[in-house]
Formats: C-alpha cells, structure tokens, sequence
C-alpha cells in the first residue's frame, strides 16, 4: 500500500495517531478540517487519507458532518413560523427577468444588469440567476419581519433547477445560497404556461424589489400534520429510515413493565401510556388496509411486513412473506398467460425458420412478424411488467432466439428514461435490485485479450488499441488519425481520449493516419496542416478518486449493453460515487475505456472524478498523480452531464464496487464478479509471477552450468595431454591410473555434461 507522507515529516496515519488525544475531544468537522489545514493535510491529495486515519482511531469525519448538517436543518424547522411563494422566470433573447408572489403580481423584474455574474446572455443561466434573486428577496423578507428563518416556497418552469441534491447538479447553487440565507427552501416545477412570472419576461419596464411591503408577502404556516399520538423518539428504533416520532413504525427500546417502562403520552388528551422494550409500533395507514393477504413468518416478521404495506413504513425486521389474495390470484393467471404467449411465440418462430421462410410469400412475412411483434409486447406488458421477476425469464426465452427477433423482443421495454410507456409499469413494481434479476449467462464474459504494442503508427498492437478512440468525422480531420509527440501517443474522437505514456525527445511531432478511410482521404499516412485539440487542457483536476477492478466495471458496462437496459436514444451507464453523486457515461464509450486500460494489463484502476458534467479519468492503479505530469497510461472519458437518475435505474456504485438499482425497497449491492473468482484470478496471477521467476532462475543456473561444464572439460582435455606428453609412451603405474580416471572423468563430461566427481564415483 502506497503511503502518504506528510509534508512535515512522517506519515499522515503516524501525526493523526501522535495528536489523536486532542482529536477525540474535537466536536465539530471544522475542527477537524482547521487542525488538518494547520498541518497541512487539507489538500486533494492528504485530505481523503487524513479522513482514513481518522476512521482508524474511531473517528468518522463524513458522520460527523452530516450530523451537524442534519441538526443545522433541524434547528432551522423548529423555528420555522413563516412562510412566502414565489415564481421566477427569464428570456435570454430579452436579457429579462421577472419574480412574482403567488396571485401573481409582480415583485421585481426588468432587464439584466451587466454586474449580474449570474447571467452570461444563455437561457439556463438565466432562469438560474432569476431562481437565486427570489431567493435573495426571501432572505429580505425574512429581515423584514425580523424572523431567523423562513421557508420559501419557489415555482421554476425549469425542471433541471430542482436537481439540487449534490454539486454536480446545477440546482445546488440555490441550495447553497438557501443554507447561507437560513431559508428553507422548497423548489417546484410549473409549466411555463401557468407562470405568473413568464409575463413579466417580455414586457417593458422595470419595479425595484424595495417598491414592495416586505412584510406583507409572508404568511403564517399552519401545521396540519400533527400525529395524535407520540411516543419519545429516542427509544423507537426503526430500521433504515430515522423517524422522530415513531409514525414510520419500529421496535421499541427501553425498559420492560416491570423496570418502569417506556413512557408515552396521547397528544389529542394529554393522557400518559406506557409501552415496553420489543414491543412494535406499526403505521395507521397499514392498519386501515382492507385487503386480505397471505402471510408467513415469524410473529415480528410478520409485524414488520404488515408495518412495511405499499411503503407505508420500515421493514425493521425483514424475512417474512406477504402477498394480496388477489395477487395469488393475478399469478396463476398470469403463469397461464405466460404459458400461452410463449407457445405461440414458439409456433410463429417456426413459420419463419430457415427451413419454412422460403415457403413464405413477403406478404405473409411481415404479417407473422408483425404478430411476433405484438406478442412479445403482451408478453412484457402482461406479464414482466405485472410481475418484474419475471424479467429472468424473458431474458432465458429470448436467448436461443434468432438475433433479428430476440432484439424485438427488448427494444424499448426495459429504456429507463422518466416517461417511457413501456417501462413505467415494470419500474413502479420492482422490488429488488435488477441485477439479481438477469441470468448469469447474460452475466459471463471474456476479457479483452491483452495487448503489447511498439510506438510505431503501423504497429498492429497499437492500430488495436488506438482503433476506438479515433474519429470517423471528415469535418475534423486532425482527430481521425493518431497524434504522436515528445510525451506519448494520443488518440481521441472528443468523447474519449486515449494517452499512452511513451516519451522520445527526439521524436517529431506528427498525427498519422492508422485507418484506410483516413489513408484514402489524406493520400498519405500523415495528417498534415490540421492542428491537433490541446489535449494537455482537457485533463482538469480531479479533487477524489476510487479504486476498481477493470473486471467488474467490463462486466456491468457489457451486461447493461446486451440485455439493453438503457434509454435507447442517450445509452446511458451510470456510476455512482460518494455522496450520492452521479455520473452518466454513453455505455459504449465507457466500455471502450475500461477495456483498453484492461487490455494494457491494468486489472486494477483508479477512476479520478470532480462532479458530474465533468469527465472522469482512467489510470493504472496508484498512478492517478502521474496523469496531469503524462507520466502514465490514461483514459478520459466525457459524461452525458444533462442526465438524471429516475426509479429503476440500475447503476455501479464505485465506492464498493458492487452494482445497484435506485429507489427500490431491496437495497442490496451486488459485486458484478464473484470475489471467490477475483481471489482465484489473484492467486493465479500471483502463481504465474512466482512460476516465471523460477522459470528465469533455473535458466541462468542452466547456463551457467553449461559454461562450467565446458570449463572442465576444457580443463581435463589440457591435463590428459599435459601428463602423456611428459611421461612419454612408458608411464609409471601411478601416472597411467591417474591418466585412466581423468579420461573417465572426461567421457562422463561428455556424455552428462554432469559436474566432476558426479555419477562416476570418482575422485582426484
């Protein structure tokens, strides 16, 4: 593991565990955040690993900070007495803004000031700086009436304003002027037609926002939502939604009867209850059904099920089964159904076989498969969509079906865009998590062979590599060949880009041509006089990163592509990192990468990311820093930055390397490649390391016995003819034995190149 020094001398993890004294009796995350700026560890490198070592000493920074938030957001509620709506518009081909109150009179408009920053002449900067002037007059209506908080109830007719969750979203601007104002912000859409403020937009004319009586625009809230009975929030212990009031149901913890109990009162009578540890609150909503249901499980599953109806509340102990009697009912039709639309899907295939199409007029043709059509439509609509586990067995039915109709059988029902027809059914009864849904056939994939390649424009291992990057588009024509220069090799259509980190200062600096339509066209190998996109600009920091294997990001990527479970125009992928942050990738594109860092023998890779209209970056794990200085192999891949997340999507979250589905009461995440698989790949690699070092060791000792060998031979030829030259043909017996066994010791030699004194028994 790589370790992190800290620029004073030592390692973050050693000053954190030396100081974790005076950092356990810290409250706050900005106290924390100040004694790392004092030590310098506040920075985009030091900070996520200052973060670490603070877990490893019982400290979690991120749950620290979310508290004070969540507390901050709490206290703002209970002082909150006052409410104001308002609307807000813009018209870019005007420079015109307007803000109205919700009767529709107009507030403040007028044309756009050249010192409003907000505004750049475009029509969504404008709707954006018109959205945070209302919220500016709410901040002065609040002073106004001398109030520390007020909520403001604001109606945009741009729906891409509401998406204010996280900094990736352009909407989160408004949030963070909300924050810094103290106002409650409740942001909602309404078509344009129905916005006061549209008007305003294109009328001559201005009104000052101070023209008004402030403190007439503000109304009491009245709260009509009161429960008529509580019990104390702290002893109700739901499980994965935090209630304040028990109202989503739990279990209650605390004392039994007999040690005083849980106390409680009924709001409607002031009359004090007593309940007791283990017992459960379950939902009014739950307990008002009137419909029958089949349940097993234990007496608290059961409880739990019944408290979890149609969302009503948590599932604090999950396990049991629950059904409607008219669902069991629904399913044994619906297997019926099922049974009856795959036989006939079956019996028109065969009409059309390659055995029968001959005997088919054209006629005929089109209409079994417009039938084939139709069938296949009833099959998702009437069955899958009823039923979304049924989602396995459509993908098996339609695997051994001819390519040309089992794409009928996807297209357009599993898009997951906001409004699709064919989807929206599927998606509002799904309960779990769409991965587990898809057979494992779908799921197996071959990896990318992996590729060597040598700097060369004509090389195969690098035409191999480079092929997908470049672009097929004559208007640019500098990006459908490759660029070589001084630091590396460069291929890139403006979706993605491909770095390969091979410096030669000597080189000259050129972009080839690699495919024949480029060739044709260029009439040479070289692109000349068409400058190359400043590339080196392209790569922006990336504050964070995560850790991957290359195998489980291919798996998702080549899955989502084959049952095609994506909004057919945009083919999105989408991947999800901290802090709830989405980005969305062209899945084509992003398979593209991952297989190239694959195919370059990076099995592991950090991914570098900001927010989510930026790209992310691609590299060999570990060498993320070495990107801006191209010091290494990397991808960039650009998002699809307007896209959204809707119910049903399926995603890979990065941080835990496992693949999810949003909004669904099944949250579980599941690791797209088995771990036993990647231990055994792991060992395996680890294996052919160990075997190849031997492999190398035993060939140097080979050769060097060989070469020793061939030295004593050497050296015993030179010994026989030394001594027979010197005594002459009449040796004495001593001399003519010693004579006999060096020339035994030289036909061992000769014949098992053995060392001396080996196999013969022999010695000097």
């Amino acid at each position: 593991m790589e370790i992190e020094i800290y620029k004073k001398g030592g390692t973050i993890k050693d000053k954190v565990i030396e100081h974790q004294d005076i950092l356990k009796a810290m409250k706050t995350h900005g106290e924390l955040y100040r004694w790392a700026k004092e030590n310098e560890m506040d920075n985009r490198s030091a900070f996520p690993k200052f973060k670490i070592a603070l877990n490893e000493i019982g400290i979690d920074y991120d749950s620290i900070k979310e508290g004070i938030h969540k507390e901050r957001e709490n206290e703002i509620k209970s002082k909150l007495k006052y409410e104001v709506t308002l609307y807000s518009d813009a018209k870019a081909s005007k420079d015109r803004f307007a803000i109205t109150d919700e009767d529709g009179d107009v507030l403040w408009y007028g044309k756009f000031f050249d010192s409003d920053s907000d505004y750049d002449g475009e029509q969504s900067s404008g709707e954006l700086a018109a959205a945070k002037k209302a919220v500016w007059l709410a901040s002065k209506i609040k002073e106004a009436i001398n109030e520390e908080v007020i909520r403001l109830n604001l109606f945009v007719d741009a729906q891409w304003l509401l998406y204010q969750d996280h900094a990736g979203q352009k909407g989160y601007e408004l949030t963070r002027l909300a924050k810094k104002y103290n106002i409650d912000l409740n942001i909602e859409w309404v078509p344009g037609e129905n916005n006061p403020a549209d008007t305003y937009t294109t009328e001559s004319g201005f009104k000052k926002w101070s023209d008004n009586d402030l403190t007439s625009l503000a109304s009491e809230i009245i709260n009509n939502n009161e429960e008529d009975a509580i019990i104390e929030s702290e002893n109700i212990i739901p499980s994965e939604i935090n209630t304040n009031d028990g109202t989503k149901g739990g279990i209650v913890e605390g004392n039994t009867h007999e040690d005083g109990g849980v106390p409680a009162i009924i709001k409607e009578t002031d009359t004090p209850i007593e309940v007791e540890k283990d017992e459960t609150v379950i939902n009014a909503t739950s307990m008002k059904d009137e419909d029958t249901y089949t349940v097993t499980g234990t007496p608290i599953q059961i409880a739990s099920a019944i408290n979890a109806i149609d969302g009503n509340g948590v599932d604090f102990a999950k396990g049991a089964e629950i059904e409607k009697v008219e669902d069991v009912e629904t399913k044994e039709n619906t297997d019926a159904l099922k049974k009856e639309i795959q036989e006939s899907i079956t019996k028109l295939l065969q009409e059309v076989s390659k055995e029968n199409r001959h005997l088919l007029t054209k006629h005929k043709l089109r209409e079994i498969e417009q039938k084939l059509d139709n069938l296949i439509s009833d099959y998702w609509t009437d069955v899958v969509s009823v039923n979304p586990k049924e989602l396995t067995e459509f993908l098996e039915f339609q695997k051994d079906i001819p390519k040309r109709y089992s794409i009928m059988m996807r297209y357009a029902y599993l898009d997951t865009s906001e409004n699709s027809d064919n989807s929206n059914e599927f998606i509002n009864n799904l309960k779990t998590n769409i991965w587990s849904l898809i057979p494992e056939d779908f799921k197996n994939h071959k990896m990318p062979k992996k590729v060597s390649y040598k700097p060369v424009h004509t090389d195969k291992g690098l035409y191999e590599l480079a092929k997908d990057f470049i672009s097929h588009d004559l208007v640019r024509p500098s990006i459908t060949g490759v660029r070589f220069d001084k630091k590396g090799i460069i291929a890139t259509d403006a979706h993605k880009l491909l770095f390969l980190y091979q410096p030669d200062d000597k080189r000259e600096e050129k972009i080839y041509c690699i495919e024949k339509n480029c060739l044709e066209i260029n009439n040479n190998d070289v692109i000349v006089e068409h400058k190359y996109p400043n590339y080196e600009f392209a790569i922006s920091d990336h504050e964070n990163f995560v850790s991957i294997h290359t195998e489980s990001l291919i798996t998702y990527l080549k899955t989502v592509i084959d049952i095609e479970y994506f909004n057919s125009f945009t083919k999105p992928a989408f991947i999800k990192f901290d802090n709830d942050l989405f980005i969305a990738f062209n899945v084509t594109y992003l398979l593209t990468a991952a297989k190239a860092m694959y195919k370059l023998g990076y099995e592991q890779i950090d991914i570098g990311y900001s927010h989510a209209a930026r790209g992310i970056l691609m590299c060999n794990k570990g060498e993320l820093r070495n990107v801006k200085k191209l010091k290494t192999d990397f991808v960039l891949v650009m998002p699809i930055s307007t896209y959204e997340v809707f119910k049903g999507t399926m995603y890979f979250d990065a941080t835990s390397e496992c693949v999810a589905t949003t909004d669904i009461e099944d949250v579980s995440c599941i690791n797209p490649v088995h771990i036993q698989k990647q231990e055994m790949n792991n060992v395996l690699n680890e294996t052919k390391e160990i075997l190849k070092k031997i492999e190398t060791i035993n060939e140097k000792k080979e050769t060097e016995s060989k070469q020793k060998n061939e030295a004593d031979k050497k050296t015993l030829e030179l010994r026989l003819k030394l001594l027979k030259k010197v005594h002459g043909k009449n040796p004495s017996p001593k001399i003519k034995t010693r004579i006999k066994i060096l020339e035994k010791m030289l036909k061992v030699k000769m014949e098992f190149g053995g060392m001396i004194g080996e196999s013969c028994g022999c010695t000097n």
